[in-house]
């Protein structure tokens, strides 16, 4: 018993040290990435500051050259998450995209199961997605290239992701104030309220329903 209380403490020595490490290296990757001009754009997709790794990546595999991806839907055609269109003859149909950049798939398929618990836009996608028969890794796809169109758009514009500008979130938070003719969408209201929709856990009843016993885990990423 002694011997094995040594050894067990000498490992514990070692995954300590390691661990130091990895925090170090995680501080560089995180000054790095606010350094870089580019750095609060992919930074905003993200609340918590464990996610520095996954902004970073994207903003890695992305780059800064605005004409590398022409439009809205080629980085999500990169990280594979756009079907490739297969036809023959009068057969049309949909595939999965092996052939991509595979770095740039898991960070996109990170945003997209983090969001789905946080923001009501994204958890509305993907519980539809899942009520229409798709699997966990097809909705997650799916999410993750609508989020990869509004991620285009901010990169291409330079301007960060700000929820009060997301008129898909807004729909998900009307605030309406009566009026003779009836009630009338607030819009300033509502972009107020937007903050709030933001920073607590999005209604997942809706998700709940349409989820089935298989794995969450955005890792799980098959065909």
């Amino acid at each position: 018993m002694r011997t094995r209380r040594q050894i067990v403490l000498r490992l514990v020595g070692s995954l300590q040290v390691l661990v130091e490490q990895v925090n170090e290296l995680e501080r560089e990757i995180a000054e790095a990435l606010h350094a870089h001009p580019d750095g609060e754009i992919f930074s905003a997709f993200f609340r918590k500051r464990e996610s520095v790794i996954c902004a970073a990546t994207l903003l890695s595999e992305i780059g800064d050259c605005r004409a590398r991806y022409p439009h809205r839907d080629a980085i999500a055609a990169d990280g594979g998450h756009a079907p490739v269109a297969v036809e023959s003859g009068k057969r049309h149909s949909a595939k999965f995209r092996w052939a991509c950049n595979k770095r740039l798939r898991v960070a996109l398929a990170t945003l997209a199961d983090s969001t789905r618990h946080w923001n009501p836009w994204a958890a509305d996608r993907y519980a539809k997605a899942r009520a229409a028969g798709k699997d966990h890794p097809h909705a997650i796809r799916v999410l993750g290239r609508a989020w990869s169109r509004i991620l285009w758009r901010c990169w291409q514009d330079r301007t960060p992701y700000d929820p009060a500008r997301h008129t898909g979130l807004q729909q998900h938070v009307p605030v309406t104030i009566p009026g003779t003719s009836g009630p009338r969408p607030d819009l300033a209201a509502t972009q107020r309220m937007l903050g709030a929709a933001v920073t607590r856990r999005a209604d997942r009843r809706t998700e709940r329903e349409a989820l089935d016993s298989k794995p969450t885990s955005a890792n799980s990423l098959g065909a």
